[in-house]
């Protein structure tokens, strides 16, 4: 678990909640070592207690909002890539800003 990356993500605006919890529970399996993120669809949809679709949608909302991007590694797989260090917040027109002085 990665505690700056926790931090991070709690901080985060989104602008569904599945979509925070999903975002939390990406950053609860970050390891700050070696970046690697890589939970599976049924583990999130576990933890932020909701469906497997519902966890796909939010994934693609956290891309729009350029919290993370997901890249299948081998068809089955994703691995996702946290932006920790892109300070964005979000307005909730779908624009992000970038916003200095956060983590």
């Amino acid at each position: 678990m990665s505690f700056e990356a926790a931090a991070w993500a709690i901080k985060r605006r989104t602008r569904t909640p599945t979509a925070k919890l999903v975002l939390i529970a990406l950053a609860d399996c970050h390891n700050s070592d070696t970046g690697q993120c890589d939970p599976g669809n049924a583990y999130l949809s576990d933890v932020a207690q909701c469906t497997k679709r519902s966890v796909i949608n939010a994934i693609e909302e956290l891309e729009e909002l350029g919290y993370l991007s997901a890249e299948k590694s081998n068809g089955r797989r994703t691995n996702y890539d946290l932006f920790l260090h892109v300070n964005r917040c979000n307005d909730f027109t779908g624009e992000n800003k970038t916003r200095t002085g956060e983590i």
